[in-house]
This record gives C-alpha cells, sequence and structure tokens, in this order.
C-alpha cells in the first residue's frame, strides 16, 4: 500500500502563532500573549470554565499581561460579591434588631427618637 506525498513543508506549529504583516511578508511573532500596541491589547491563551466545563480559549489581556476575565467568570465573581452585600446588610439589620431591643429594655422606643 503506498502512503500518498505530503506536499506540503514539514513545519511543526505551535499551539498558538500569529504572524504580522510586515511589506508584503507575513512574520511569526514570538511571545505570549502578543501585544498589540495599535489597539492596546495582548492575546493569547488560556484556561477558562465555560458551561461547567474547563476549556483553552484566546483571551484579551491588559498591558500587564493580565487576561480580562471572560463574562461567565466575571458574572460568577459579581454574584460573589453580591452574596458578600447581602450577607453583611443582614449582620447590620441584626445588630439594629439588637440595639433596639436594648434600648427598649432600658424603656426608651427606639420609633420614638428625636431626630
Amino acid at each position: 500500500m503506498k502512503r500518498k506525498r505530503d506536499n506540503r513543508k514539514n513545519k511543526r506549529h505551535q499551539p498558538f502563532e500569529v504572524y504580522r504583516l510586515e511589506g508584503d511578508t507575513y512574520r511569526s511573532q514570538i511571545g505570549e500573549p502578543y501585544w498589540m500596541p495599535e489597539i492596546g491589547l495582548g492575546l493569547g491563551r488560556g484556561r477558562q470554565v465555560i458551561g461547567g466545563i474547563e476549556q483553552e480559549v484566546l483571551l484579551w489581556h491588559d498591558a500587564q499581561g493580565q487576561a480580562y476575565p471572560m463574562p461567565e467568570q466575571r458574572m460568577q465573581e459579581m454574584q460573589r460579591q453580591l452574596m458578600a452585600e447581602r450577607q453583611r446588610t443582614e449582620a447590620e439589620r441584626q445588630r439594629a434588631e439588637r440595639l433596639a431591643e436594648y434600648v427598649r429594655s432600658l424603656g426608651v422606643d427606639p420609633d420614638d427618637l428625636p431626630e
């Protein structure tokens, strides 16, 4: 059995390659994330959980090389912040109730305090 010959060059590709047009030639760029000063962003790979599945994805990066969060990741972060705020609010409500009970125990109506 004969094998088909592959006429393409046997070039090994990296997992992530960026090429930049310089004149009339595309040149391979080194580095990840690859910084693009024209738009003020870098592009690189990262691992993110999307829909409950961890995957390799392309991410935008800032000038310090930090990846910007994916929408799902940002939403989870906002949900954690909201939960923390709810817990603080509940703790303050309970504290206010205890304080009101204490003031009542002293014979003062907390709803009838001068402003």
